[in-house]
């Protein structure tokens, strides 16, 4: 009922469409707001399945036949699962140093715009895509994805040691593992049992205009570093690209620790999901995961 504005109500199958979207992604059950709409507040234009009067309009038939789709489908997808062998750590502490709207912390949306690219270009690249946190089980995951997990503490440290060790892949970021739970940056600018991870010293860093690249080399190709660069001093780890012109000329711009069964891997800067399209599918293919289409 906002004259200028959109969305107030699906569109003609959207509910229907969006109901097997979310039990093809995993849902248990369905939960649908608002049922009947407000006659006074701030949700008085909120869109609803009834109308003010509680009578149905066109959302509740489209809810109720999507409701029939889904019994009809309830044999085929009670006990089923969504498997997914890689994931995207989403950690709302981490979010939340990123988020407090100061310029030194960089852009506010920084946190989610990483997140978010990873479990994208994962999901086109066919392979299912788990969001998980420093805490939940990675039992079944082969890879994980750590975009800007900025906050970590010793069991979070010791999981990811163990994780590897015993066949798992870390893909880390820039500016990940930098703080305790308090918000304090380590002396060694990484939590001291990560480094031994990594193999490598990341002491010191370059942050990069927004309007500027940070070139760098993998696979014989060029691709562009964006807004930080890490400056790493490699101990046991391996060289899988390098910075190319410039101040960073010939630095480690992505390298790898293998310890265990597992590995390791440092990317020195934020890349594009150009690189990623071509990088990560190696990785998961060395790393055993399934794709989840053709």
């Amino acid at each position: 009922m906002i004259p200028g504005y959109d969305g107030n109500q699906p569109s003609a199958d959207e509910i229907e469409r969006l109901s097997l979207h979310c039990a093809a992604n995993g849902a248990d059950a369905l939960f649908f707001f608002r049922w009947r709409p407000c006659t006074y507040g701030c949700e008085q234009s909120h869109g609803s399945l009834t109308g003010f009067d509680g009578q149905p309009v066109r959302a509740y038939a489209e809810a109720a036949n999507a409701g029939k789709r889904l019994r009809a489908l309830a044999p085929r997808l009670v006990g089923a699962k969504v498997e997914a062998n890689i994931g995207v750590i989403y950690d709302f502490p981490s979010r939340w140093i990123c988020e407090t709207g100061t310029y030194w912390n960089g852009p506010a949306n920084l946190y989610m715009e990483r997140a978010w690219l990873m479990h994208k270009v994962v999901r086109e690249l066919g392979y299912g895509c788990a969001v998980t946190d420093t805490k939940q089980n990675w039992q079944d995951l082969r890879i994980i994805i750590a975009p800007m997990q900025l906050i970590a503490d010793d069991a979070f440290a010791e999981k990811l040691s163990a994780y590897i060790r015993a066949g798992g892949t870390v893909i880390w970021h820039p500016l990940c593992g930098t703080k305790n739970p308090e918000g304090e940056i380590y002396r060694d600018r990484c939590h001291p049992s990560i480094l031994e991870l990594a193999g490598a010293s990341v002491r010191e860093y370059r942050t990069i205009d927004r309007n500027k690249a940070a070139n760098f080399t993998w696979n014989n190709q060029t691709f562009a570093g964006k807004l930080f660069c890490d400056i790493p001093v490699l101990r046991d780890a391996n060289p899988l690209g390098l910075f190319f012109g410039g101040q960073f000329d010939g630095i480690p711009a992505i390298f790898e620790n293998c310890i265990g069964k597992g590995r390791f891997i440092y990317l020195a800067t934020f890349a594009d999901a150009d690189f990623y399209r071509g990088f990560l599918p190696a990785v998961f293919k060395e790393a055993g995961a399934k794709p989840i289409l053709k």
